[in-house]
């Protein structure tokens, strides 16, 4: 053994906060659900509106072998899901345009 590998391992300077510490296991779990990033649970009140997001919230995006015209999981109450059938082609291009191209085809609703 070297002297180096001896040494006791520093302590940050500054404690990490709760968001940083936990971003990575986050980004694990969201990836596996098809979202590659985090952004749009981060900003889904954005997407959607402050009224649908309080009332739903996405699950998952899953591709075919493209990465494009996926679909997008939404959880929701059946007294949301009339609501949100309406606003698919809204929701689609609001994602489109947090996107910069049109990520998703089609919704599928969740109950």
């Amino acid at each position: 053994m070297t002297a180096s590998s001896k040494q006791p391992r520093r302590a940050r300077l500054f404690p990490q906060s709760l968001g940083d510490s936990i971003k990575s296991t986050v980004g694990q779990a969201a990836r596996r659900r098809g979202f590659h990033k985090t952004d749009i649970i981060d900003h889904w009140e954005t997407i959607i509106g402050a009224e649908l997001a309080s009332q739903c919230s996405p699950v998952k995006m899953s591709f075919g072998r493209e990465k494009t015209g996926g679909t997008l999981h939404i959880k929701a109450d059946s007294s949301v899901a009339t609501l949100l059938q309406h606003h698919e082609p809204i929701i689609i291009e609001r994602m489109a345009s947090f996107y910069g191209y049109r990520i998703i085809e089609r919704i599928r609703i969740l109950h």
